[in-house]
């Protein structure tokens, strides 16, 4: 997973007095470890700044009297995901992280979960949820160090529903995301689910039959029937029989419902 990941770049400076200073620009490797003057091989990987500063300042209080050392981030690596099971576009994809607020790779020892990605943000980049989507049982698997995966539940329905629990996790790279299929979708929950931020802004429909303009059309999710006849230019009078219309719905689990619904 590492094909086309993105370092991280900081800016060291060290006063070595009051009136000179060192300063040098370093590329963080993928294991975190940076080899300076003086001191050797430090380890800033799961950082914040501050930390970093921190663990800088002791390593060089040996050599400085009261050293005052500066970390700056000059350009944060992107995150590459994985993301599958019930979203629109399945695939992976790098994402960045929002503000440059951590050094580098993951906000797991003191780094502000506001800085990077989440698994929201992983599901907007897919193209949010397909309808049949399980809110209650999204997946993350990740790589431990040792080799071992990870597994973690997260219940994004929760999330929707405003509980004050850490739900909606961040990421670190190469997390896989996977939504699996509802089983049960009360219709009430798929409404609501509709108008989430991870669900997609628009979905396709096809209209067929006596419209002016039959074929796919794009609605908001949410949309009546009366709706999506309307983005199809309404009816084709007089040969349509505008009294009703045919639903026909393809199922997760390969089954069809067809459904003739009155149209006001």
């Amino acid at each position: 997973y590492l094909l086309g990941r993105m370092y991280d770049i900081i800016i060291i400076n060290i006063w070595i007095d009051p009136f000179s200073f060192d300063r040098a620009t370093y590329i963080i490797p993928v294991d975190g470890r940076l080899n300076l003057p003086w001191v050797g091989q430090i380890v800033l990987e799961g950082l914040t700044i501050q930390q970093a500063e921190s663990r800088l300042a002791q390593a060089y209080a040996p050599f400085i009297k009261s050293p005052q050392i500066t970390v700056s981030l000059v350009s944060p690596r992107s995150l590459r995901v994985t993301v599958s099971g019930q979203v629109q576009r399945p695939g992976s994809y790098s994402l960045t992280p929002r503000e440059a607020g951590v050094v580098p790779g993951t906000v797991t020892v003191g780094g502000n979960p506001n800085d990077w990605p989440t698994v929201v943000a992983a599901i907007q980049a897919a193209g949010g949820l397909q309808q049949q989507a399980n809110l209650r049982a999204v997946e993350l698997r990740r790589l431990r160090l040792d080799g071992s995966i990870q597994s973690t539940t997260v219940d994004l329905w929760a999330l929707l529903q405003g509980q004050h629990s850490p739900q909606d996790i961040s990421l670190r790279d190469g997390d896989t995301i996977i939504v699996p299929v509802a089983t049960n979708l009360d219709p009430s929950e798929a409404q609501q689910i509709a108008i989430a931020n991870f669900s997609p802004d628009s979905i396709a429909v096809n209209i067929a039959g006596e419209v002016k303009d039959p074929g796919e059309v794009e609605i908001k999710p949410n949309s009546s029937l009366n709706q999506a006849i309307l983005a199809a230019g309404g009816f084709d009078d007089p040969r349509a029989s505008s009294g009703s219309a045919n639903l026909i719905r393809l199922n997760a689990d390969g089954t069809v419902v067809n459904r003739v619904i009155q149209v006001y």
